[in-house]
């Protein structure tokens, strides 16, 4: 008897109106119905026989799957979901004002990359981005960060001859990130080899939810990480302008002053607290809406979870993306949970699958007669 193997490097993930196969070797992603990901529930291997023709020619035309002798599918284990880090705290966030020193900042960065091992820098600035120019290049030149793996800017005043400036000179920058309303267009005729400019558009500077496409990182480390953490707020360490310790930019908590840390080991105890950690576990799995997307597995969120007396979780904030409609905020046919029907709050969670199934009807129907007119 012969069958089809699914490649090691692809794994299907269901969501609630779809399913997608996620590529890591091509690190790419391709969207297919749920019917045909249920084929591979729990296994790797289906029979010949069993594949519908339509379905049989997907998976071939997009080489997601090898044609393979029944009894030598147990010869191709599943890839394993086990994640684990060398690094105490993984990203590093500072921000920086007026008063910051660029000898202070190579001293806090030294002293948190040395014991907690981090590889992940991002420096925040608030204010007009040209007054600190000369401290960024000045700190990235320098020998204090090149034992990172990444450098970001998160920036909240967009001035893009600056910032095509400092990713000209500084070549270890790897990410620019301007939050803002509206900004100018980032000049594209420059070479940046891996450097990336992303914008982030909010309604206000101090909350915003980037949740994008844009953002979506397709590969195996995340999505191992996923399976029990939270990938935004997993070991992330945050310090404020005025010396302030806070688990993320976003938590409300504050746990101590960095100037009040003496020893390495008072620093260690700060983060070894389950209150520091509280949203290290909060994983996609176990969220309301986000458990039911096929995004959940490579999506950066930012938003802060919440949970109920009964244990459960759930956002206040709703996200960019709609799982049950398939569709992006701002995007044509887009509604909110609560006009498909959905209920996600403090008192619970609930979804009206009639109405959800009445509305793809009509939306999903428009589209193709777009699409064919």
């Amino acid at each position: 008897m012969m069958g089809y193997n699914i490649f090691t490097d692809i794994l299907p993930v269901r969501g609630y109106s779809r399913g997608l196969f996620y590529d890591f070797g091509k690190q790419k992603l391709k969207f297919a119905p749920n019917t045909l990901l249920d084929f591979f529930k729990g296994n790797n291997y289906v029979d010949k026989n069993d594949l519908p023709q339509e379905y049989l020619d997907f998976l071939l035309r997009e080489k997601f799957v090898f044609e393979i002798s029944n009894r030598l599918k147990d010869c191709f284990p599943k890839l394993s979901n086990d994640y684990d880090s060398y690094s105490i705290i993984r990203h590093l966030l500072i921000e920086i004002d007026f008063e910051t020193r660029l000898e202070e900042l190579e001293t806090t960065i030294s002293f948190i990359e040395n014991e907690l091992y981090c590889y992940h820098l991002i420096l925040i600035i608030k204010e007009d981005l040209s007054y600190h120019k000369e401290l960024i290049c000045n700190l990235v030149k320098s020998n204090t960060v090149d034992n990172f793996e990444s450098i970001g800017i998160k920036s909240f005043v967009d001035k893009s001859e600056t910032i095509n400036e400092i990713l000209v000179k500084t070549k270890k920058i790897t990410n620019f990130y301007i939050v803002d309303k509206k900004i100018d267009i980032i000049h594209k005729d420059l070479d940046f080899e891996r450097q990336q400019v992303y914008r982030v558009p909010v309604k206000s500077n101090e909350n915003y939810n980037f949740v994008s496409s844009e953002l979506f990182s397709i590969n195996l480390s995340m999505y191992s990480e996923s399976q029990k953490h939270n990938t935004y707020f997993n070991r992330k360490l945050y310090i404020k302008s005025n010396g302030e310790i806070k688990s993320s930019v976003e938590s409300q908590e504050m746990f101590g002053y960095l100037h009040e840390i003496k020893k390495p080991e008072e620093l260690k105890a700060i983060i070894s607290r389950s209150n520091f950690q509280k949203y290290w576990f909060v994983h996609k799995e176990i969220c309301d809406v986000c458990k039911d997307c096929e995004f959940r597995h490579m999506c950066v969120d930012n938003r802060l979870p919440f949970q109920r007396e009964d244990g459960t979780w759930y956002h206040k904030e709703e996200c960019n993306y709609n799982p049950y409609i398939c569709k992006w905020r701002g995007e044509e046919g887009y509604l909110s949970l609560k006009e498909c029907g959905v209920t996600s709050n403090e008192s619970g969670f609930n979804i009206n699958h009639e109405k959800i199934e009445a509305i793809n009807k009509i939306l999903w129907k428009k589209d193709k007669e777009t699409e064919s007119a």
